[in-house]
């Protein structure tokens, strides 16, 4: 039954557009290379917010996968960005720490995340890590 249930979930997936936003080279191959194990169109692989924003414009992917952190920062800017444009999104905020650092890392992001305007929207997702 679950082999049926992921075949058709997968079928589903098969040929969906992604970006994948993400400045660690290695996490974004692995991330490529499982996704298109399934079927799904990689339009490409920005590390940076200008080429994040770049990308969705000449591919329009229908959904993006974006590491909120960046080398230059919060990327809250391209999140809207990237929303405002009806790209579906999966937000990733990696946390290294303690138990405690962690939760305060999560609490301070969900804090930042309250009142822009892509977070809390239908088409957005926040995954912790």
């Amino acid at each position: 039954m679950l082999d049926v249930t992921l075949s058709v979930a997968a079928q589903r997936l098969r040929g969906l557009r992604v970006l994948i936003v993400e400045d660690r080279w290695h996490i974004a191959k692995t991330l490529e290379a499982l996704l298109e194990q399934v079927g799904m169109v990689i339009v490409g692989a920005a590390a940076s917010a200008s080429d994040a924003e770049r990308l969705a414009h000449e591919f329009a992917p229908k959904v993006a996968i974006v590491d909120i952190k960046l080398r230059d920062g919060m990327e809250y800017g391209l999140i809207d960005h990237l929303h405002d444009l009806g790209i579906r999104m999966i937000v990733v905020h990696r946390v290294r720490h303690s138990f405690y650092a962690a939760w305060k890392s999560c609490r301070d992001s969900a804090e930042a995340f309250r009142g822009r305007g892509a977070f809390g929207r239908s088409r957005t997702r926040v995954l912790l890590m």
